[in-house]
């Protein structure tokens, strides 16, 4: 069984949630006896030319980087010289570049198309009129649609096409679950983490003013870059926050880990359906954090944090009530030790490593 994905990148290249679930599944992949993994994507502009990282990764140099897509004349040339060596194709959608190559040279009839559905295409809506025929002529031309819950499916705009082809395939993880204690910061107060690019629909302004009705005896860290620092670091000034709030830029990987393992709980204030996942809920799950969320309308990461098991949710865009939870596991310890709990039994579900099973007898149907 021969299998090729078709991503945007691939770490250590860049790193991102599709990426990272992406990487995991072809790595899964090649080590299921009879199964050939390859991997076909991009690179980040700043690289000028190709880069073949073993026999089964090829990124191509990227040409052009606009409104979140990658032209790439490399990218053309290399899926034509390769397309038809395939009994399956999974693309991870939306993918506007992918579904032009295989509009323009379709693979053999007898391969299958797997459309793996990250998220619908959120942000760029005028250029979606444009693209929405050549989208809709890829979903009728794929065999199955997956996603890692039936909420991507059945709430995304292109619901009614996926008749009959949807499939749920959990994302494969390889975190590995520990019991981690709590540390305290250098000022002797608990850690509430948050991560993740600052952007607009991650929510940080949120935290920030939620912030304001936390509790003095804890302090919130938020890492990550982007577009909207300075617009939040801002925001903490004017709220004179600059005691109860830190961005803390960009972490290493080591870092990253020490955050997840020394916060006390983890936050996560997405506020619209542009975060359909949050591979961050998982990472904090596998350190046995709790975790206040919120509930994201039509989206799937609004699952991952279980009612009273591993934390709570409130609505999006409500500081007060993200606050209020908050405030809630900071006083109450026993209820906070059995969240706890509730979020290392959890993780363990999640990490199991049958999940790579469901994948391979998906793909032997289709097959067959």
């Amino acid at each position: 069984m021969k299998i090729l994905h078709i991503g945007k990148f691939f770490p250590p290249y860049f790193y991102g949630g599709i990426e990272t679930v992406s990487y995991n599944l072809h790595m899964a992949l090649q080590n299921v006896p009879g199964v050939t993994s390859d991997f076909l994507g991009f690179l980040p502009k700043k690289y000028n030319e190709d880069i073949k990282v073993d026999e089964h990764v090829y990124l191509c140099k990227t040409d052009i980087d606009k409104f979140s897509a990658q032209i790439s004349r490399s990218f053309f040339k290399q899926y034509k010289k390769i397309k038809n060596d395939y009994d399956i194709i999974i693309v991870n959608m939306p993918h506007p570049v992918a579904n032009l190559a295989m509009w323009l040279a379709p693979p053999k009839k007898s391969c299958k198309v797997i459309l793996y559905w990250h998220s619908d295409i959120i942000k760029q809506k005028k250029l979606l009129f444009f693209y929405k025929p050549f989208l809709v002529s890829l979903i009728k031309r794929a065999d199955a649609v997956a996603a890692p819950t039936m909420i991507h499916l059945d709430e995304s705009d292109f619901s009614k096409y996926f008749e009959g082809k949807k499939v749920v395939l959990p994302f494969i993880l390889n975190y590995k679950t520990t019991k981690d204690k709590y540390v305290l910061s250098q000022d002797n107060k608990k850690i509430i983490y948050a991560c993740g690019r600052l952007i607009y629909y991650k929510g940080f302004d949120v935290l920030v003013e939620a912030a304001k009705y936390i509790l003095d005896d804890a302090v919130v860290y938020i890492s990550g870059t982007g577009a909207l620092k300075d617009t939040l670091l801002k925001k903490i000034s004017d709220n004179g926050l600059e005691n109860k709030v830190k961005l803390l830029g960009r972490v290493s990987d080591e870092e990253l880990n020490a955050n997840y393992s020394g916060c006390y709980l983890y936050c996560f204030p997405s506020v619209n359906r542009g975060e359909m996942m949050g591979l961050v809920q998982y990472e904090a799950l596998s350190h046995s954090k709790p975790i206040v969320s919120t509930i994201i309308p039509r989206s799937g990461a609004s699952t991952l944090n279980i009612e009273g098991v591993t934390g709570f949710k409130v609505a999006i865009n409500d500081p007060k009530a993200l606050a209020e939870k908050i405030n809630l596991l900071l006083k109450d310890k026993k209820l906070y030790d059995s969240l706890c709990q509730g979020a290392y039994e959890t993780s363990v579900k999640y990490n199991s490593p049958d999940t790579i099973k469901e994948y391979i007898e998906c793909f032997e149907r289709l097959l067959n």
